[in-house]
């Protein structure tokens, strides 16, 4: 087999590279991201270290170097990192350089403790379900209502139920997104994975509360972490890490007199309105201003956060 010491400069007046590459996966939710470490030997009289901040392209080292064409990816690396010189004897030092391209975006999953905005509304109303007609079914549960229940898809409601337990029989409340609106007194919502069935399986559904109130709280959530790269490039429209755009959560501003203030609560009131917040139940959005930090040499990460409106 080959081996593994290219040499292009006899006297090493150069950095010259030692063994082929070292290919890397620096990311567990991105197994197709390559980065690689190339090991580097040179005479310490002619060593001078390369002027880091202007990030210079790979080498390309021999046209008969078999690792010149790159197995991964034919995209340009840059020099990113430059590791501790060791001595080897000889007069000779060697080193490693890290050389990297720019990552593409990823989403990391995590847990996390959202502030979650209060609402307030002031068109509350209790509606009777009909406990015969209604069911519940694969994933969901449909709700039947005695009248006309006026619901959309999206909207946010609390039903109530009794529930059978060793001590007798106890009143429960779950809040749940309307998924589905068949008819004018049909809906359907995910699940209510607790609801205990009585005799026959018939559940005892009590009512729908509609136009629900709740006082802001925080909880823990499932959450998407976007996790986005910028090159910094003189001229160009990201040339300093101040020049990425920092996403930031939606602010509540509520008229006291002539001043708007903030607050975490939406009503009919503030601006965005409850309804408007409403309207995005389901959908991701920004839970905290964006982050920006250096990944390595010229490429910056910007970390945002979202969580579903509920």
């Amino acid at each position: 087999m080959s081996l593994n010491t290219i040499i292009i400069d006899g006297s090493l007046s150069v950095p010259t590279p030692v063994g082929p590459k070292r290919w890397v996966r620096p990311f567990e939710t991105d197994r197709s991201f390559y980065a690689y470490d190339q090991r580097f030997r040179q005479l310490a009289s002619k060593y001078t270290s390369p002027v880091i901040e202007d990030w210079p392209r790979e080498i390309i080292y021999l046209a008969g170097d078999p690792d010149k064409v790159k197995p991964i990816t034919s995209q340009v690396h840059r020099l990113v990192e430059e590791g501790p010189l060791e001595e080897v004897g000889g007069g000779v030092l060697e080193w490693t350089r890290t050389f990297a391209r720019k990552p593409t975006a990823r989403t990391e999953w995590q847990s996390y403790n959202w502030r979650m905005p209060g609402i307030e509304t002031d068109d509350a109303s209790v509606l009777v379900i009909n406990a015969a007609a209604s069911s519940q079914g694969g994933a969901t549960t449909t709700i039947v209502t005695t009248g006309a229940h006026g619901l959309s898809v999206g909207n946010i409601i609390g039903i109530t139920y009794n529930a059978v337990v060793t001590a007798g029989v106890i009143q429960r409340s779950q809040i749940r997104e309307v998924l589905t609106v068949p008819n004018g007194t049909t809906i359907t919502v995910a699940k209510i994975l607790d609801q205990i069935q009585v005799s026959g399986g018939v559940q005892q559904w009590r009512n729908v509360l509609k136009g629900i109130s709740r006082e802001p709280r925080t909880q823990t959530v499932a959450s998407r972490l976007l996790i986005e790269y910028f090159e910094m490039i003189p001229g160009s429209e990201t040339e300093d890490p101040e020049d990425i755009p920092i996403i930031e959560p939606e602010t509540i501003l509520k008229l006291e007199g002539s001043l708007l203030r903030e607050t975490d609560s939406y009503s009919p009131s503030t601006t965005p309105t409850a309804s408007s917040y409403r309207a995005l139940t389901g959908t991701w959005i920004c839970a905290e201003p964006s982050t920006v930090e250096r990944w390595k040499g010229p490429f910056y990460e910007r970390q945002t956060r979202y969580v579903k409106a509920k």
